[in-house]
């Protein structure tokens, strides 16, 4: 876990493997506390959901915890390195971000839009929503 000001911050390959959520990756704490290296890829669907929805994409990644934890870790598409994959609900709306940890950029979020499902959720309580 990562504390952020006052966000608890889980990096998904704890919750993940058998290991104990308090061994941290010394990368993946130091890229999660450090805001200038989170990036968005701009793809157009990203884009106009961020607008449609108002939202500050960079403080809704920095604000993910292990509830809005959905799958992961996944091979990437490009063939190098994994994603996570989380879903919080965000003013009524869940919203699917894919995240990538890359040595080079830092936090890479590569996807965040309304979500359409399916989804898994295996940390979320249902009765309690995203609390």
């Amino acid at each position: 876990m990562y504390t952020i000001g006052e966000v608890r911050v889980v990096w998904c390959r704890e919750l993940y493997h058998p290991w104990p959520k308090s061994s941290i990756s010394s990368a993946a704490s130091k890229e999660m506390a450090n805001p200038k290296r989170t990036h968005l890829i701009p793809r157009a669907k990203n884009l106009r959901d961020i607008a449609r929805l108002g939202l500050n994409w960079k403080h809704e990644v920095l604000s993910l915890t292990y509830r809005d934890y959905d799958r992961g870790p996944l091979p990437d598409d490009s063939g190098v390195g994994d994603v996570w994959e989380f879903i919080p609900t965000i003013d009524g709306t869940m919203v699917y971000i894919k995240l990538k940890l890359d040595p080079a950029r830092g936090v890479v979020c590569l996807s965040f839009h309304e979500s359409t499902g399916p989804w898994t959720l295996p940390y979320r309580d249902a009765r309690r929503g995203n609390d």
